[in-house]
């Protein structure tokens, strides 16, 4: 079995894009003035989940966590026991506070990963709070 080098993310209650409920598992760290933020979909849904919610999920994230977008990298962690973690990276653009746009490509290589080890293991991890995971707008 390879290693899972984010074994303990917490759950996170967001809304996906109709509107519905749904958890997704998030860690993050701050390193180097950098908040390094990884989502992983929950067993209990989908496992595609964050591929299809990717800017509703980012978007609720960074306004309840009250991320500064310049300073922040966003990250998909995938685990299984035969390849261990593996991580993609979301490549996100913003314009006056808003996610406008997104791309997302697989980190394959030795030098794409070493600075996310770096990070999680000489990074500072960030606790939530309960509202912050569970807070969900009510619509009006």
């Amino acid at each position: 079995m390879k290693k899972n080098l984010l074994p303990d993310m917490v759950a996170m209650v967001l809304l996906d894009k109709e509107g519905n409920e749904a958890v997704i598992n998030i860690k993050l760290f701050t390193f180097n003035d950098t908040a390094y933020i990884f989502m992983s979909d929950s067993n209990r849904y989908s496992a595609s989940s964050i591929a299809r919610h990717t800017a509703t999920y980012i978007s609720q994230i960074v306004e309840r966590l009250d991320l500064d977008v310049s300073r922040a990298l966003f990250f998909r962690h995938i685990y299984t026991s035969d390849s261990g973690s593996v991580f993609g990276q979301f490549y996100v653009s913003w314009e006056n506070g808003q996610l406008t746009s997104y791309t997302f490509k697989m980190l394959s290589n030795l030098n794409q990963t070493q600075g996310i080890e770096e990070a999680i293991q000489k990074g500072e991890v960030v606790a939530f709070s309960n509202r912050q995971l569970k807070s969900i707008p009510v619509a009006v």
